[in-house]
């Protein structure tokens, strides 16, 4: 399988975060969850553990920047909560740089992206 690499809302992604990390409901959250993004013969897939969650055709996509906030943060709040989002975050697995921009045209990879929310929404 093929990566891809993502440039996307930083943003966006934040308020995402932020609006819905809210609630107790761990019980779906499981040790060890990996969060993946591949691409194979034009379809993208999202595995969360070994599990694909979520597969589509490359070129459905008007907006690549709709991937991540939309699908992908859209799973790990499933999973998560406020509580846990550090434990998820730290285990993300990318199988090549993910990269941001934070709408001030500044870019940041993947792991800087997670360093800030860490920061930003888990004491």
């Amino acid at each position: 399988m093929q990566s891809i690499v993502l440039i996307t809302n930083c943003n966006q992604i934040l308020s995402l975060i932020n609006s819905q990390c809210k609630g107790d409901d761990i019980s779906s959250y499981k040790k060890g969850n990996q969060l993946n993004i591949e691409m194979e013969n034009g379809r993208v897939y999202i595995t969360l553990s070994n599990e694909i969650v979520e597969d589509f055709e490359y070129g459905e996509m008007q907006c690549i920047h709709k991937l991540f906030p939309d699908n992908i943060f859209f799973y790990l709040i499933c999973y998560t909560n406020n509580a846990v989002l550090n434990k998820l975050m730290k285990q993300l697995i990318f199988k090549e740089k993910v990269y941001v921009d934070d709408d001030k045209g500044n870019i940041f990879t993947f792991n800087e992206f997670k360093e800030y929310c860490l920061k930003t929404f888990v004491e």
